[in-house]
């Protein structure tokens, strides 16, 4: 709502501490798994220890932090309306369910066919854009009406049409190309 208040947004207040907490909580996590990497890390802290405290300092991020996006993917569900927060909610909502599981089983999980799974889970996602971007396509007229310099008009095969050409389109057509409107009007 717009007023003419100079009072702060609660909105961006929230999700502004809401940053901050994460941030903080997020920099140690970031260092931690980083620092696996570098030799005798393990000395100083053991890599159980490193995982607990990376799990420990990711819960508030995940369930506080991130809980806007959960309960607006959850109403993007509801409303059959996925967007934005739809695809935030469900991968890190996957990503922290699966490093639950990891943490606590981990030898239900190995590494090669988690590999795999996610190289399956990809491919049908891409397939399945794939097919939306054909059925798409598909939508697209086959053929567009020329208008000739003499009056004259003829419907061609879209593969056919020239740059340059000079197009007429009736009402409740579809639009065969990008162009621009030299004259017309609609409704």
């Amino acid at each position: 709502i717009i007023s003419l208040d100079d009072k702060p947004d609660p909105e961006f207040l929230d999700m502004k501490r809401r940053f901050l907490i994460s941030a903080v909580l997020t920099l140690p996590i970031f260092a931690l798994a980083m620092a696996e990497m570098l030799p005798n890390f393990h000395q100083i802290i053991s890599a159980k220890t490193s995982v607990w405290i990376q799990f420990i300092l990711s819960i508030p991020v995940v369930l506080y932090c991130g809980f806007p996006f959960f309960v607006r993917a959850v109403q993007s569900v509801k409303n059959l309306s996925p967007n934005m927060f739809t695809l935030i909610g469900i991968g890190t909502g996957a990503a922290f369910l699966f490093s639950l599981v990891a943490l606590f089983a981990p030898q239900i999980f190995p590494i090669i066919t988690l590999v795999l799974l996610g190289q399956v889970l990809e491919l049908k996602a891409r397939a399945q854009t794939s097919s939306a971007i054909k059925e798409l396509l598909g939508l697209a007229p086959k053929t567009a009406t020329v208008l000739f310099e003499d009056g004259t008009e003829a419907e061609i095969p879209l593969g056919d049409l020239q740059e340059g050409a000079t197009l007429r389109v009736k009402a409740n057509e579809k639009i065969p190309t990008d162009g621009v409107i030299l004259e017309g009007e609609t409704t």
